[in-house]
């Protein structure tokens, strides 16, 4: 119980620290932020004031130095300038003493003529014509023009140079600018503590930078994207550290004026009311803390006390009634439990006088039950021998109807087989005379080639006889082809004794050679091709002969396959009557080895419907019996539990 009740204690000191904290965290999370977001506005904001003020002394300074040029070129022709050297030297003298960040002043000429002050030594190849600010300020038409940021050569001083058309537009007047009053004014400029300005041209040279070497090209991602835009802020990391870079673009020179605070200074300063926040979370929680102590033993000592009665009342004590201290929702649950408590004891003191009148009840019963117990004793044990007499005659019916019923299906079976024995027999006698058709057609067929295989062969002998007669011109032919040769020397050999009177002679004679030898090689191929007739014919000859003796065995079997089938067709029609005969008495036995089975069928079905009447029965008296045993069995146990329920009862005190 002392685990419950902290347990209790503990939910309740969390709900009510949650209800305390996530308010009071979330009020002070949210101020914090607030007044953080508002530190970052303000220091954001004076650092955009201050790129605002570098970039009005930029405008302040070069729209000052543009005014200047402009009142010279009003004052001064490019030409004719060997003329005018003297006159342009004391104007540029004069305003070079005025103006105390001017570096030098100049002029340059189309015909290459130049001309500076102070003066300076220049190399005699120096042609103002291929500087880039005479080029620019020729090419601008009449209007100013600001050179990129450079570094000077003599004085190492960051200067841009501004420069104008003269108004004959024979040449151009410069000067150049230190931007040193620029550079010191940005760099005096305090963003926070360790926040700073930079200044970049729109080629990305630095003209002032805490770190950076002045001159140097910036190729840097975050500068990129600072470029793309006007003006604007953009978060970035460096070496680790976040930070917030503010810029704007300078409309006379298009640089960027940059100013960069460090997101550490922000929280720094945000950090002390930080402190004081959470300081007056703690106060909170402290002064929360006491009060959620008092209020929570407030709640839980009227619990502890409905706890103890609670206590008692399980220990079997109904005496002692429960106070009622107030009439919140504590109270009605102490009111409930006294209601509870004088429910209780009045439900036992009606248990008591119940539980006799159960145990008296129960003695008589259990009497009732033992009498009928005996007598559903007899009636079940008759029950049991009739049931067993009924089943043994069911049985035995049950053996004669599957008898029956195998007999049945034997019948059925030879009716059927009868039946299809029929339909066979007639398919045979039909098969038989298509048999018998078609033997005949065979023999008539086999006649037929016996005849003409009796015409081949006499072509074949024929053809024989004639390859021979061929063979006998050919022996001729090849003597007279042998003849004519040797006559063909001869007459040669004679044309030779002749000499020139038989050259002709000769040549004829050559020619009757070579046909005679030609006659003799083709006589020789016609030859072999009638030999090889003569060979091929033979061979006809004897399968002709093997021919006309299987066509004459053919026709003895066809002979003799006709006269079976005339046999087979005779015994069909003597057996298919027979069959039909046989089928008609197996479909009668049948009919009535039906009607016995389904008069058998019935007697068992009968037979079936006692037995299952008589095991009712007997199930029945069995059941009683049971629940006569049961009956007498519950009023022991009734008996039993109203002794233990009296013993029960004497715990409580009323």
């Amino acid at each position: 119980m002392n685990k419950a009740r902290a347990s209790f204690r503990i939910k309740l000191n969390v709900l009510f620290a949650l209800i305390l904290l996530v308010p009071a965290i979330s009020i002070g999370a949210l101020s914090y932020i607030t007044a953080k977001n508002a530190v970052e506005d303000e220091i954001l904001y004076s650092a955009e004031q201050s790129v605002g003020a570098i970039n009005g002394v930029i405008d302040e300074l070069l729209d000052q130095k543009l005014t200047n040029v402009q009142a010279m070129v009003n004052k001064i022709n490019a030409g004719p300038f060997s003329n005018q050297q003297t006159y342009i030297r004391t104007i540029f003298e004069q305003y070079e003493q005025q103006q105390g960040d001017i570096l030098n002043v100049f002029i340059g000429t189309e015909k290459g003529e130049y001309l500076n002050v102070p003066p300076r030594k220049i190399e005699k190849t120096y042609d103002p014509r291929q500087r880039a600010w005479y080029k620019q300020a020729m090419a601008a038409n009449g209007k100013a023009i600001i050179t990129e940021p450079y570094e000077e050569a003599f004085t190492k001083n960051i200067v841009v140079t501004i420069a104008q058309q003269s108004l004959d537009k024979k040449g151009v007047v410069a000067i150049s600018v230190k931007l040193n009053a620029i550079q010191q004014m940005a760099e005096s400029v305090s963003i926070g503590r360790e926040g700073f300005s930079a200044i970049l041209s729109q080629n990305r040279v630095v003209i002032t930078h805490p770190t950076l070497d002045k001159g140097k090209v910036v190729d840097n991602p975050t500068v990129e994207k600072a470029f793309k835009q006007e003006k604007g802020e953009l978060d970035y990391t460096q070496d680790g550290e976040p930070r917030t870079l503010l810029y704007e673009t300078n409309a006379l020179t298009g640089w960027k004026i940059t100013g960069t605070v460090l997101q550490k200074e922000i929280d720094a300063a945000a950090f002390p009311i930080l402190k004081q926040t959470m300081l007056v979370i703690v106060v909170a929680i402290a002064i929360s803390a006491v009060i959620i102590h008092f209020m929570v033993n407030s709640l839980l000592r009227p619990i502890m006390a409905l706890r103890d009665d609670a206590k008692l009342i399980s220990t079997g004590d109904l005496r002692k009634p429960i106070a009622v201290a107030s009439d919140d929702e504590i109270g009605q649950l102490a009111r409930a439990f006294e209601k509870m408590r004088v429910s209780l004891r009045e439900l036992v003191t009606t248990l008591e006088q119940d539980a006799q009148g159960v145990a008296e009840a129960s003695s008589g019963l259990s009497a009732n039950a033992e009498e009928t117990t005996t007598a559903t004793e007899r009636v079940t044990a008759a029950s049991q021998e009739i049931a067993a007499s009924a089943e043994e005659q069911m049985h035995q019916v049950t053996r004669n109807a599957e008898a029956l019923q195998e007999l049945t299906t034997a019948i059925m079976h030879i009716t059927e087989i009868s039946s299809d024995v029929t339909t066979q027999s007639e398919h045979a006698t039909a098969q038989a005379l298509e048999g018998g058709t078609a033997v005949g057609n065979t023999r008539q067929q086999m006649a037929s080639i016996y005849d003409s295989v009796a015409a081949s062969n006499d072509k074949i002998a024929s053809l024989a006889k004639r390859s021979t007669e061929i063979g006998e011109m050919l022996d001729v032919i090849t003597s007279i082809a042998e003849q004519t040769n040797l006559l063909a020397l001869n007459a040669a050999i004679e044309a030779a004794r002749a000499g020139e009177h038989g050259k002709g002679f000769a040549v004829v004679a050559d020619e009757v050679r070579k046909l005679a030898e030609q006659s003799q090689r083709s006589v020789q191929q016609i030859f072999t091709v009638i030999q090889h007739v003569q060979q091929d014919t033979s061979q006809a000859v004897t399968i002709m002969a093997k021919v006309t003796d299987e066509v004459q065995q053919g026709l003895s079997v066809s002979d003799e396959a006709i006269t079976k089938f005339r046999a087979i067709e005779h015994s069909m029609e003597v057996i298919v009557p027979r069959m039909e005969e046989v089928s008609a008495a197996t479909q009668q036995i049948s009919a009535g080895v039906q009607e016995v089975a389904a008069t058998t069928e019935e007697f068992v079905a009968s037979a079936e419907r006692n037995a299952s009447h008589v095991e009712n029965v007997a199930a029945s008296s069995e059941e009683q019996l049971a629940s006569m045993q049961e009956i007498n069995a519950s009023a022991q146990t009734l008996s039993h539990m109203s002794d233990e329920l009296r013993e029960l009862l004497k715990q409580f005190k009323k």
